[in-house]
C-alpha cells in the first residue's frame, strides 16, 4: 500500500469545527518518528483490560476517576484507556493510577507451585512450595510498578521487571521487594514507575509452603483524551499510529515529558526525542 494514500484527521481545539487532513508521508518520512512507532509497537504487545480499584496499601496517586469509557473504541489500539475520556484533561491535573491483571504466567520449575492459573483471576490463590521463578506477563507495556500480596510468606525472594521474557540486566532491574503489611512491592526508584510488560517473582528459599493471593501492575497515567484519530485500510498501519500515540502518553508526567525506560541505555529524555514526541502528541491529543 502506498503510504501517500493514508490520511489522518485531527481537531486540536474542540471549539473548532474545521479539521486538517495531513498526508501520512510527512510522518513516515521522519526516521526518528517512524522508528519510535515501530519500536513501541514491538514492545507493548496486546491490549489488556484496565481496572480502577483500590490496592489496599498507600499509593502515590488516586485511582482512576472523573471520567468514563465514552470515547471511541479502537480495536487496533494497545492503550487500555483509549476509550476513556476524562471530564477535565488540563495541565493542572495530576497523575492517576489503574491496575492491569496478569495475562499469562509461567513457573520454572512448574512443580514448585500449585494453582498457578488462578494468578490471572480476581481470586488468586497460588501455593508456593519450593524455590521457583514465576514469570508474569501483563499484555502491554505500562508506566508502572508491580506488587503481590501474601499473608504467610516466609523465605527469601527478589523481583524483576523487563520488556521481554528476560529480566532487564544493564542496569539490573532486580531487587528485594519492600514490604507494606501483607503487600510486597518492587521499588526500583523513589518515583516507583518503570516501563513494565513482564515481571518476575524469584523465590530463592522457602521456610514452609506459602500463598500468593493477589498480583497487580499499578499503572500511572496523566489524564489525556484522544482528540485525534487515524484509520487505514491496512490495520497494521492503524496499529502503528496508535502505538506511537500510546508510547507518548505513557511518558507524560504531571509537569513534563519523561521516560519510562529509566536508566536503560540511552532511554532518557533528549531534545531530539522531544520533537517527534511533541508532534505525535499534537496529532493524537491536540496538545
Amino acid at each position: 500500500m502506498n503510504p501517500a494514500s493514508i490520511v489522518t484527521d485531527w481537531t486540536p481545539d474542540l471549539h473548532k469545527t474545521d479539521s486538517t487532513r495531513t498526508n501520512a508521508r510527512l510522518w513516515f518520512a521522519r526516521p526518528m518518528f517512524a522508528a519510535a512507532l515501530l519500536l513501541t509497537f514491538h514492545l507493548i504487545g496486546l491490549r489488556p483490560l484496565a481496572r480502577a480499584q483500590s490496592t489496599g496499601i498507600q499509593e502515590p496517586y488516586p485511582p482512576l476517576h472523573d471520567g468514563a469509557y465514552t470515547g471511541q473504541a479502537v480495536p487496533e489500539s494497545l492503550d487500555p484507556l483509549v476509550a476513556y475520556r476524562w471530564n477535565l484533561a488540563s495541565a493542572s491535573e495530576g497523575l492517576q493510577i489503574y491496575t492491569l491483571p496478569v495475562k499469562q504466567a509461567w513457573a520454572t520449575p512448574p512443580t514448585a507451585v500449585k494453582n498457578l492459573d488462578s494468578i490471572k483471576n480476581a481470586k488468586t490463590n497460588v501455593t508456593v512450595e519450593g524455590p521457583v521463578d514465576i514469570r508474569l506477563e501483563f499484555g502491554s507495556e505500562a508506566a508502572a510498578w508491580v506488587e503481590f500480596d501474601s499473608a504467610d510468606f516466609a523465605g527469601s525472594i527478589e523481583m524483576s521487571i523487563g520488556e521481554y521474557n528476560l529480566p532487564w540486566q544493564f542496569p539490573k532491574k532486580t531487587a528485594v521487594p519492600v514490604r507494606h503489611g501483607n503487600t510486597y512491592r518492587l521499588e526500583l526508584n523513589r518515583e516507583l514507575y518503570e516501563g513494565v510488560r513482564f515481571a518476575w517473582i524469584h523465590v530463592h528459599r522457602v521456610e514452609h509452603p506459602w500463598h500468593i493471593t493477589a498480583v497487580r501492575l499499578i499503572c500511572q497515567i496523566r489524564p489525556t483524551n484522544y482528540e485525534g484519530a487515524f484509520s487505514s485500510s491496512d490495520p497494521m498501519l492503524t496499529r502503528i499510529w496508535y502505538a506511537g500515540a500510546y508510547g507518548v502518553k505513557l511518558n507524560l508526567l504531571k509537569e513534563y515529558l519523561g521516560a519510562i525506560l529509566i536508566d536503560r541505555g540511552d532511554r532518557l529524555t533528549w531534545t531530539g526525542d522531544a520533537h517527534p514526541a511533541q508532534a505525535a502528541s499534537m496529532a493524537a491529543f491536540g496538545n
